[in-house]
C-alpha cells in the first residue's frame, strides 16, 4: 500500500488495511461511518466490541451522517473531536432544489409544467421511484375515490424506466383505477419529454412521469410523498422530498437508512410506515401542512461541519 492517506466510507472498514497502514504511517479517514444495526456494547460480547473498538479507533477522524452514530463511535472510545456530524446530501440536494424550476423548465413537457403550475402543492400527491409491488399494495379504491371527490393529482415516478416496468405500473394503475369504476372520473396520462397533449384542469388525474432525472426537482410541486423500495430490499431516498418541503410516507424497510434516521430525529410528526393500503389514508389525514422551513436548520448546520471536514483534510494532508 503505497498511499500516505487512505479514505473508507460508511462500513467498509477493511480491518486488514487499517492494519498495515498503521504499520506504514498511513493517515485514515471514514466517511459517512454509520455503526446502524450492530450491537457492540462490551457486555454483549466483550471480543467482537474489543475488535470494533480497536478498528474505529484507527482513524485520524470521520464524518457520520446522524448523531446517534456519532455517540455509537465515542461509546467505542473515538474522542469527539475526531467525528464530525455531516450528512453529504444534504447540501447536494440544497442545490437541486436551488436550481429545480430551471430544471423542470427544461426536462419537463410544457403541458405538464403548465399543469403543475396552475395547481396548489396541498392537492398533489406523488409516489417517488415507485416499484410495481407499490402500486399492488398501496393504490386501492378508497384512496382513487379520495382522489377524484377532492380532484387530487396522483403522480407515479418510476424507479426503473425501462419500457417493460413501465408497462407494468400503467397496466397496474389502469385495473386499479376499472376494479373501482372510476374510468369515467379519473384521469390517466403517461408523461413523457414528447408530451403535448393539454393535460385536463377540471378532472382528478394520475399520471405516469417516465423522465429521467427530475424527481427531486417535482417534489418542490407536492406536498405529500410516498418513497418506494420499503417494500423490497429497502427504501429510497427520503431525504430528498424532506428538504422539498413533502411529507412523506414509505414502507417497512427502513433498516439501512440512515436518511430516514435523520428526519426521525429532526421532525418526525413528518414521517409515516405504512404496510398496507389501509394505512395510506391514516396516514394522509395524520399529517400537518408541509414543513417549508424545517430544513434550514440541518442545512446551516450540515454547511458549518463541512467547513470543519474541510479544514481537518487541509491540516491532515
Amino acid at each position: 500500500m503505497s498511499a500516505s492517506t487512505l479514505i473508507l466510507c460508511r462500513y467498509d472498514f477493511f480491518p486488514e488495511l487499517l492494519a498495515i497502514g498503521r504499520r506504514r504511517e498511513c493517515h485514515f479517514i471514514l466517511i459517512s461511518g454509520t455503526l446502524k444495526n450492530k450491537q457492540l456494547g462490551p457486555l454483549k460480547n466483550f471480543l467482537r466490541y474489543f475488535f470494533w473498538k480497536e478498528l474505529v479507533t484507527s482513524f485520524d477522524f470521520m464524518t457520520v451522517p446522524i448523531a446517534q452514530d456519532r455517540e455509537r463511535f465515542m461509546a467505542l472510545g473515538v474522542p469527539t473531536s475526531k467525528i464530525y456530524t455531516l450528512e453529504f446530501r444534504v447540501l447536494q440536494i440544497e442545490e437541486r432544489l436551488r436550481m429545480a424550476s430551471a430544471v423542470l423548465k427544461e426536462k419537463l413537457p410544457r403541458s405538464y409544467a403548465g399543469f403543475l403550475a396552475s395547481r396548489e402543492r396541498s392537492q398533489n400527491i406523488i409516489f417517488g421511484q415507485a416499484h410495481p409491488i407499490d402500486i399492488e399494495l398501496l393504490i386501492d379504491s378508497e384512496l382513487l375515490n379520495l382522489i377524484v371527490q377532492r380532484k387530487m393529482h396522483l403522480a407515479i415516478v418510476p424507479h426503473h424506466l425501462e419500457q417493460e416496468n413501465l408497462q407494468a405500473l400503467e397496466r397496474g394503475l389502469k385495473n386499479k383505477i376499472k376494479k373501482a369504476g372510476l374510468e369515467q372520473s379519473l384521469s390517466f396520462r403517461m408523461i413523457t419529454p414528447e408530451t403535448g397533449e393539454a393535460l385536463p384542469l377540471d378532472r382528478p388525474l394520475i399520471s405516469l412521469v417516465a423522465i429521467k432525472g427530475v424527481l427531486c426537482e417535482l417534489f418542490t410541486h407536492f406536498s405529500m410523498s410516498y418513497i418506494g423500495g420499503g417494500h423490497g430490499r429497502s427504501i429510497h431516498s427520503v431525504l430528498e422530498p424532506y428538504m422539498a418541503g413533502c411529507n412523506i410516507i414509505c414502507g417497512p424497510k427502513i433498516h439501512r437508512s440512515t436518511e430516514y434516521d435523520y428526519i426521525m430525529a429532526l421532525n418526525p410528526e413528518r414521517l409515516a410506515v405504512v404496510r398496507s393500503e389501509a394505512d395510506v389514508l391514516g396516514a394522509l389525514e395524520s399529517f400537518g401542512p408541509p414543513g417549508l422551513k424545517a430544513h434550514e436548520f440541518s442545512i446551516a448546520e450540515n454547511r458549518k461541519n463541512w467547513n470543519g471536514l474541510v479544514t481537518a483534510l487541509e491540516e491532515l494532508c
